[in-house]
């Protein structure tokens, strides 16, 4: 089997970087302990911290479960980003911006599953949160 050249890696991580056309910020989770060491949860949206903005690719797809059996999450979008992207499952994305437009309100999705790379780029399959009132967080 042929393996790609760098220049070959380079060419399509440029194009699908040029294809992506939305921005978003990576939330980084961090644990917050109140006075006695215990979890505090008082305030989710604290949990995770943002960081610059940065391009993505965001798909939105027709709810659908993830797995066949179990417990089930169903995805709500996937979001491709660079390669060299930090992420793991514990991230957020908050989506700020479509198609060069701020969005009236910023979209907030948890991923679910681990995330694919492929040569180009990340792909990760996310869930849209909401605070229980039917609005996503800010």
């Amino acid at each position: 089997m042929r393996h790609f050249s760098s220049t070959e890696l380079t060419r399509m991580r440029s194009a699908q970087d040029g294809a992506m056309q939305d921005v978003c910020r990576i939330g980084v989770y961090r644990e917050s302990t109140d006075g006695y060491g215990n979890p505090d949860t008082t305030s989710p949206e604290d949990l995770w911290v943002y960081g610059e903005e940065q391009i993505c690719g965001m798909e939105h797809v027709r709810p659908q479960e993830a797995q066949g059996t179990g417990e089930v999450p169903v995805i709500d979008a996937r979001i491709r980003l660079p390669v060299d992207t930090e992420i793991d499952e514990r991230n957020r994305i908050r989506v700020k911006e479509r198609y060069n437009e701020d969005l009236d309100e910023a979209q907030v999705f948890e991923i679910e599953g681990p995330v694919r790379r492929g040569p180009s780029g990340l792909v990760v399959e996310c869930r849209l949160v909401d605070d229980g009132s039917g609005r996503p967080w800010e």
